[in-house]
């Protein structure tokens, strides 16, 4: 006997199929969905717009990070601090920190016309921030901290050793407005001027001093291997006075 086969009847089929086809069209709306939502623009909120001291805040940055050799950095800072000019044109502290940043530029330049060249302009624009504000701090250590270490014949260690002795009289007749980090880098290069300018003693009571603030600190270790260097003899010749260099 021959077995029958058994034909669903359409009812059966149309039971069977519903429940399949209501799960293909919830899944198909799932992806849809998911596609269509993928798809649509998104419109992110822009920035908040930077303050002039946090541009300022990011300018020292870069500067600090192009003194360390990052040409990128310079070149940014640099970017950075006349576009903060073209907004306000006679802000000192951004005017002195642009002619710092271009000592930079003039490092990283190869032909020594062209560094000669880009440092007198730099220093035109350091010395233009601290005439804009003769009693401002933060033009003048600019200026001091840089020119400090500029070569003989540019002739600024006057002007370098000049600033640095306004800073340290200023941190000392006015402690609290200073940090204990930026006195000692006061002292510490105050010191170095001194040396340069064959004031040695000098430059030693002033380190002694500028030590005391922090013993333990950083710039207090610096200042004290700087002066074990300086005290032997082989060292000493090399780094005599119009000699010491960063």
């Amino acid at each position: 006997m021959m077995n029958r086969i058994i034909t669903p009847s359409r009812s059966v089929k149309r039971r069977t199929l519903a429940p399949l086809l209501l799960l293909a069209g919830g899944v198909w709306a799932c992806v849809t969905h998911t596609h269509t939502a993928a798809q649509e623009p998104i419109n992110p909120s822009p920035p908040p717009a930077q303050s002039v001291e946090e541009r300022i805040g990011r300018a020292r940055e870069l500067y600090l990070e192009g003194s360390q050799g990052d040409k990128e950095a310079v070149e940014e800072a640099l970017t950075l601090t006349m576009a903060i000019l073209s907004e306000d044109p006679d802000n000192a502290e951004v005017i002195a920190l642009q002619g710092a940043t271009m000592t930079l530029k003039a490092r990283d330049t190869f032909w020594p016309g062209k560094k000669v060249k880009i440092t007198r302009e730099a220093i035109t624009l350091m010395d233009r921030a601290v005439s804009l504000a003769p009693d401002a701090t933060e033009p003048r250590w600019i200026r001091a901290s840089n020119n400090v270490h500029f070569p003989d014949f540019l002739e600024r260690l006057p002007v370098a050793l000049s600033d640095l002795e306004i800073l340290w009289k200023k941190g000392e007749e006015s402690p609290g407005d200073f940090t204990s980090e930026r006195r000692q880098k006061t002292g510490r290069l105050l010191g170095m001027a001194l040396w340069r300018s064959e004031r040695e003693d000098e430059a030693r009571t002033i380190w002694e001093k500028a030590r005391r603030l922090d013993p333990e600190s950083r710039e207090s270790r610096a200042i004290l291997a700087l002066m074990e260097e300086l005290s032997k003899p082989e060292t000493g010749n090399v780094l005599g006075p119009a000699r010491l260099r960063r």
